[in-house]
């Protein structure tokens, strides 16, 4: 780890960067081969202008890291239409608009950790590519470990692809 980034859709306050300047460095107890890590706050700001590769606007969105869902699929359901139902339950919880596409990439998202440490539960990861009616902001992450950093989109710039 070289770099990370602290994002709230609400932003932060002037106490709460504060707290994050003041943070000195990251360590893990719980995984044996991290190293400690020094920590220095370069920037704040809207996360359009420090992280504006991830942010769009755009009406299609592919992904970056494997989404993954939180439900199962249900038998005899077809798999883009629950990744599609998936998706959209996902926006509604973050008060976005609705897809109007989903599609399954291929590619090997497997390879990707997806699971919490110390917890024996995978969860099945796929690459999406979502569209929108109109241009979305980002950042858009979505699904299970979302906060991990699975379910990352990035915005198609030029709206072809996908």
């Amino acid at each position: 780890i070289d770099t990370f980034l602290i994002w709230a859709s609400e932003g932060f306050t002037m106490k709460e960067i504060g707290a994050v300047s003041d943070l000195e460095a990251i360590y893990s107890k719980a995984i044996p081969y991290f190293k400690n890590q020094r920590t220095t706050l370069v920037t704040y700001g809207p996360v359009t202008q420090i992280m504006s590769p991830i942010c769009g606007p755009s009406r299609k969105w592919k992904s970056l890291t494997p989404f993954a869902p939180f439900r199962h699929i249900k038998k005899n359901e077809q798999f883009e239409d629950f990744m599609h139902k998936e998706i959209n339950r996902e926006l509604k919880t973050r008060n976005m608009p609705n897809a109007i596409d989903v599609k399954v990439l291929s590619g090997n998202w497997n390879s990707y950790v997806r699971r919490k440490l110390g917890v024996n539960l995978d969860y099945r990861a796929v690459g999406l590519a979502i569209e929108f009616d109109s241009d979305v902001e980002g950042p858009i992450a979505l699904g299970a470990l979302s906060h991990y950093g699975l379910g990352l989109f990035e915005p198609i710039r030029n709206n072809n692809g996908p």
